[in-house]
């Protein structure tokens, strides 16, 4: 089997570890790449000229320099090197991640069956990060763009049940399928066995109940954010808060010192993560707190399930999660993964995690959300489709 894996202007950037791509792609692609040949084009790159490079056995990244990839005519020239690759590698299939790699892809008369693997709701996202009347008009134009590319595919990817819910409105049901994203357990196997040395190297006393967020803090309401952690440090004093990421921190840091509350901020390269989540033992997710959501912001929320809740099972972590977020919010409540919280003011108790507790959220990674779960579902994707003879 041959497939062509297909991204805009995402990569590990000649080798260099870059978190999502490096757990999300390579790991899955690696695998793969076992029993068939597997190349990653590149589209979007500014490099001085096209090239290719093996970053893993049996994965060929390949780069087509077009120059800047934010004019329409470098994309049209993206267009042409994606016709280029086809010709030349022949694929039986096309995997497109992304809604700019699929809508280049759609544009092109070729006779391979796709996948779309959009990973968020693009149209949604542009409407958080892009105000004023000329960006409202483009994402607006993303709406029908996106049924477009979504109808030009064999299949469509979503990353959670909402999400399939969400193409389901104008896909057939054997056109979508659920797919979630992915951690690699056995990243995390030696740092779980150290768990109480890598605790006490980080100043963590056995009674400390340690809450992780990992990832990032760019779409954080400060206040809603501060606001439910003061309710977790009023209900569980003996709580410590690590804040894991790369993003600007002062305004969440600034928001948090006015409740009195104090937390621990730093960045770290992707190797270093393990250690980090398995000292810990509850997982934060942000997504969901907000002032006041706007319609974007609650439809993006409940929709997308994030890289960072695979990686906190695969720890053994618990899942503090908000109750808005229903379908998450559920999955966590009825298979005693952690606690969803609402909007109340009362505070947030939270019990010490055991070991038949991190066992058990362990055990739900392995059986859906594990790397080598993802990798067979992607494999039974790829026969339903040449088989099909599509």
């Amino acid at each position: 089997m041959r497939i062509l894996f297909v991204t805009y202007r995402e990569s590990l950037h000649r080798g260099a570890s870059l978190g999502v791509m490096q757990t999300q792609v390579l790991e899955v692609l690696s695998t793969i790449a076992k029993d068939s040949e597997v190349r990653w084009l590149v589209l979007g790159q500014d490099f001085d000229a096209s090239h290719s490079i093996e970053v893993s056995s049996g994965i060929i990244i390949s780069y087509r320099n077009i120059g800047s990839a934010q004019r329409w005519g470098d994309r049209v020239r993206a267009r042409q090197q994606l016709r280029t690759e086809i010709h030349e590698f022949v694929p039986d299939l096309i995997h497109l991640r992304g809604y700019h790699a699929a809508l280049i892809a759609s544009t092109l008369r070729i006779n391979v069956p796709r996948v779309f693997d959009p990973r968020t709701l693009f149209p949604l996202e542009r409407a958080l990060i892009a105000s004023g009347v000329f960006s409202a008009i483009k994402n607006r134009a993303w709406r029908p763009v996106e049924r477009w590319i979504a109808s030009r595919s064999n299949f469509t990817v979503a990353v959670s049940e909402p999400m399939r819910d969400y193409f389901l409105k104008f896909l057939r049901d054997d056109q979508v399928v659920w797919i979630p994203l992915a951690a690699d357990h056995r990243r995390f196997i030696e740092p779980r066995s150290r768990r109480n040395i890598i605790r006490t190297e980080m100043g963590y006393n056995t009674d400390d109940i340690v809450i992780i967020y990992s990832g990032s803090i760019s779409y954080a309401s400060p206040d809603a954010v501060s606001s439910m952690l003061g309710r977790i440090r009023t209900g569980t004093p003996e709580s410590k808060l690590l804040f894991v990421t790369r993003d600007e921190s002062a305004e969440l840091q600034r928001s948090l010192a006015t409740k009195s509350i104090d937390a621990t901020f730093r960045s770290a390269e992707m190797v270093e993560m393990p250690d980090l989540l398995c000292a810990a033992d509850w997982g934060l997710i942000f997504t969901g707190l907000q002032d006041s959501p706007t319609e974007a912001e609650r439809r993006l929320s409940r929709t997308v399930l994030g890289t960072k809740v695979p990686e906190y099972w695969a720890a053994g972590l618990g899942i503090i999660v908000a109750r808005n977020l229903e379908w998450l919010a559920q999955l966590v409540s009825d298979n005693g993964l952690g606690v969803a919280v609402d909007g109340c003011d009362n505070p947030i108790k939270l019990p010490k995690r055991y070991s038949e507790d991190r066992h058990r959220s362990i055990a739900f990674h392995l059986s859906r959300f594990d790397t080598s779960a993802v990798v067979e579902q992607y494999r039974h994707l790829y026969r339903i489709l040449l088989m099909d003879g599509q």
